[in-house]
């Protein structure tokens, strides 16, 4: 269950979801994108003035993790159109390193594509 905490932005998991987005325990490259998910949901800031202007929208990202877990490319695949919120996800990205070793089999580089949604839950 996703909650917002109204006083800063910022996304919270409930206890469960904590877990997963450790990377604790996975096994296959498909799990791990699910931890990633969860992840970026924990870091991911929505941006005061963009909550004051009433700025949403949708980022995606595009992103290779090397296999001790650092980032090593990323950008914004599909912008949110608006430019306040395409860095806000690069940033959730960079402040979620540094990330778990991906699993046993995987390449030494691994690509993910994960969308992050900015939506002003006061409104709501």
């Amino acid at each position: 269950m996703l909650k917002r905490d109204p006083s800063d932005g910022r996304s919270t998991l409930a206890r469960d979801n904590v877990r997963a987005a450790k990377g604790a325990g996975v096994k296959s490259i498909d799990e791990y994108g699910r931890m990633l998910v969860a992840r970026l949901q924990i870091e991911k800031s929505y941006p005061r003035r963009a909550v004051s202007d009433r700025v949403e929208g949708t980022a995606e990202l595009a992103f290779s993790i090397s296999r001790w877990g650092l980032l090593a490319a990323s950008s914004v695949k599909t912008s949110s159109g608006s430019p306040m919120l395409d860095e806000a996800a690069l940033n959730t990205l960079r402040q979620a390193q540094p990330f778990p070793p991906l699993p046993p089999g995987s390449r030494s580089i691994e690509a993910f594509v994960i969308s992050l949604i900015y939506r002003n839950q006061s409104e709501r």
